[in-house]
């Protein structure tokens, strides 16, 4: 779905809505974010989103997003869920997204889950003082969010499924054809499993126990891995219309996440990387009733 400019434009508002919510729960509760990625960018490069980016990403440390959830859990948030990994069935991703829940968001096809407009809100956690023992906690890491996004969550055509099925029985690889009917029959068991791995790997090093800090469940790989101190209490910055917390080394930050970070990347690559197949910002719609609407069937319902 290719939204028009109108609805890009409607859909930042309402991201942003959603953002300046979760500063006022931070704020009201004491918790520590910083705005990371994307949104650290567009702070400093244009004030506000990237133009041409669609959602905000937020890190917090462990124990302050442990404690967003249990404030979340007990507290009335209005027109705002939180999606949390642990308790909502189906949700493929191992961090945690605050949605506006009287919207309607299908990313993409093949992983048929209906949440709302949302930020990103990434844990925080120690990481070894020894670089080589992050990589393999870091490589261990990545390697069991592939098979959570890319394996797990993966629905297929009652056709793409047969057509694997006749592929791996034909050229015989019984111990992957095993692995993936496992994932068939029960996927809500083997997310949990994936879960639990990748947060014995978070949670090796305590925050604040070591000078380094990591997001594990970040798409930057090694780059995530940063010292503790260029934290800290953080620096506020103008986001829009509002204020935001960054890295208190902000610099530093964006140096190792970006590099230039000041220079546009070429116009051909100022593009969104997220999928939109079903939008709808005005009401929340479930995933039968937006099947029937479009006419499309996905296996393995959740």
């Amino acid at each position: 779905m290719e939204l028009t400019e109108e609805q890009a434009k409607r859909r930042r508002g309402i991201t942003l809505q959603i953002f300046s919510s979760f500063i006022s729960i931070c704020k009201k509760n004491k918790l520590k974010y910083y705005a990371c990625a994307g949104t650290a960018l567009g702070a400093v490069r244009h004030h506000g989103m990237i133009p041409w980016d669609d959602d905000v990403d937020v890190a917090m440390p462990r124990p302050d997003y442990e404690r967003f959830i249990e404030i979340c859990n007990r507290t009335e948030l209005g027109n705002l869920e939180l999606i949390n990994p642990h308790t909502k069935r189906g949700y493929f991703c191992p961090f945690l997204k605050l949605c506006r829940k009287d919207t309607t968001l299908w990313e993409n096809k093949r992983r048929p889950f209906v949440m709302g407009v949302y930020i990103d809100i990434f844990p925080m956690d120690g990481a070894s003082e020894n670089f080589e023992e992050f990589k393999k906690d870091m490589s261990y890491s990545t390697k069991l969010y592939r098979l959570l996004f890319n394996e797990v969550m993966v629905h297929r055509t009652p056709q793409e499924f047969i057509k694997e099925f006749v592929h791996n029985v034909i050229r015989p690889r019984k111990m992957k054809m095993a692995f993936r009917m496992f994932l068939f029959l029960d996927h809500e068991k083997w997310k949990k499993w994936v879960l639990k791995k990748m947060e014995d790997v978070s949670r090796k090093y305590e925050w604040g126990k070591t000078n380094y800090i990591a997001v594990y469940s970040g798409t930057y790989g090694e780059r995530e891995r940063m010292p503790l101190s260029w934290f800290e209490d953080g620096s506020t910055h103008v986001f829009e219309d509002f204020q935001i917390v960054l890295a208190r080394e902000y610099e530093k930050y964006l140096t190792r996440m970006f590099g230039d970070y000041m220079s546009l990347p070429p116009e051909g690559e100022r593009k969104t990387h997220h999928d939109v197949y079903y939008l709808d910002m005005d009401k929340r719609i479930e995933l039968e009733q937006i099947q029937k609407i479009l006419n499309v069937f996905v296996i393995l319902e959740l």
